[in-house]
């Protein structure tokens, strides 16, 4: 993302400057995306940790 705003930056073209916004917002929703999956992957890591911990203390096993 630094490299867009770079880019922009060192650019005085509006059309550019345009192109590169629309770039940035894309990776922005891409990263965005990639967050939100892998703070799902988190969570559902952490239930099956707590499963595989009930079944480890479960004295009747």
């Amino acid at each position: 993302m630094q490299m867009y705003d770079q880019i922009a930056a060192d650019c005085d073209d509006p059309e550019t400057q345009r192109l590169i916004a629309e770039l940035k917002e894309r990776r922005g929703g891409i990263v965005e995306h990639i967050v939100a999956k892998l703070n799902q992957l988190r969570a559902q890591g952490e239930i099956l940790d707590g499963i595989m911990d009930s079944y480890e203390s479960d004295p009747a096993a």
